[in-house]
């Protein structure tokens, strides 16, 4: 399994912002520049010149779709159980692998751990 569809399962896939939520009620956005943080939608803001993601009412700074890699609905989030965090550790190495990822770190673990063990 990919780690795409394990955080899929988990509600913690990227929607395109196309399809983000215009009635104000918050969502999680990502940025390169500013990473995850919790924006919502204001339709009339007082400082600015349109409508635009802002994070709080009235702020003075607001950020159009452009801005963002995505967004994730607060509402369809789930914690993510320890079987879960091993399912994707798993899936996160098979994936490294199969790109030719030298993963030298975590053959030097096993490595050390399979020369202890004899």
């Amino acid at each position: 399994m990919k780690v795409h569809d394990i955080l899929l399962e988990y509600g913690y896939a990227l929607s395109g912002m196309a399809g983000a939520p215009r009635d104000g009620r918050p969502i999680i956005a990502f940025s390169k520049w500013e990473g995850a943080k919790i924006y919502f939608w204001e339709a009339s803001p007082a400082h600015l010149a349109g409508p635009a993601w802002v994070e709080r009412p009235g702020a003075e700074a607001g950020f159009v779709d452009r801005y963002f890699q995505g967004w994730i609905d607060l509402a369809r989030l789930r914690p993510i159980d320890e079987i879960g965090l091993q399912r994707l550790l798993i899936a996160h190495i098979d994936e490294a692998r199969s790109k030719g990822d030298p993963m030298t770190v975590l053959d030097d673990v096993a490595d050390r751990q399979n020369a202890n063990d004899r």
